[in-house]
């Protein structure tokens, strides 16, 4: 048994936790979904091997790598610059932006808090028409 003083081969879910740096629950909760093979001893007690827990990271970091971040031209027009009874020109102002995004959802969250910062610094709500442009 000297061998298990000497090397680590199992941790407990809170020293996988502070090595990552996560919550507790967040290492429970992979465990449990199956995404992080671990032995449970008794209901309560649970270990993950270390060479388990070595090709989870190295899964994950694949996986992050692989995502594949396009080139989005994202078109914002604002809806209630048209309604303003002032505006003389009934033609609504758009805005452009080319981001960059794994999803056209976050292409367009991305353009949206990019125009927020530009343009919308006051808290008046907008009423924007959100165009995804050809990539």
């Amino acid at each position: 048994m000297g061998g298990l003083r000497q090397r680590a081969d199992y941790l407990t879910v809170n020293e996988i936790a502070e090595l990552l740096r996560l919550n507790p629950q967040t290492i429970r909760n992979t465990i449990d979904c199956g995404e992080l093979p671990a032995v449970r001893f008794g209901p309560r007690r649970v270990r993950v091997k270390q060479s388990d827990l070595d090709a989870f990271i190295a899964a994950s970091t694949a996986a992050k790598q692989a995502t594949k971040v396009e080139q989005y031209r994202v078109a914002l027009s604002d809806r209630d610059a048209v309604a303003a009874p002032a505006s003389s020109d009934p033609t609504p102002e758009v805005w452009v932006y080319e981001v960059e995004a794994s999803s056209p959802d976050q292409a367009v969250a991305r353009a949206i808090r990019q125009w927020h910062s530009e343009v919308d610094n006051d808290v008046t709500a907008h009423t924007i028409t959100v165009s995804l442009v050809e990539r």
